[in-house]
């Protein structure tokens, strides 16, 4: 399948036609799309900061897997209506240099985090 083929394909799913079709539908999964970045970014900063030393009288052990746990929740949350609204004009979005520009900076972003996590985890393995 071709590019154009894929990005045919993709604007006639059935979510991208209900999307086109209803104000309100598209307004509450974009809704959902920035609280999905809101619940992201929301979890991550104060885990972050915790590890940097800040707020030290609350232990890594009982915020960290909490905090995790939102995180991926927001990040799932922001793929799957984020995947819903490109949906909606995939020719118009593949070709807007805005609009790739945030997918080259989310990808970025999530190698850095990947191997910061990789690095950690090598770390721990030879310490112990």
């Amino acid at each position: 399948m071709s590019g154009p083929d894929l990005l045919a394909w993709i604007a006639a799913w059935p979510v991208a036609v209900a999307l086109r079709g209803s104000a309100t539908l598209y307004l509450f999964v974009n809704a959902a799309h920035i609280l999905s970045i809101g619940l992201l970014v929301g979890a991550i900063v104060p885990l972050d900061l915790r590890l940097l030393g800040f707020f030290g009288n609350v232990p890594v052990s009982m915020v960290g897997p909490f905090l995790a746990r939102m995180a991926a929740t927001g990040l799932l949350l922001a793929i799957v209506t984020g995947i819903c609204l490109f949906s909606v004009r995939p020719v118009a979005y593949a070709t807007n240099i805005a609009f790739l520009t945030k997918i080259a900076l989310v990808c970025f972003w999530h190698r850095q985090r990947a191997f910061a996590a990789s690095s950690s985890a090598l770390e721990r393995g030879n310490r112990g």
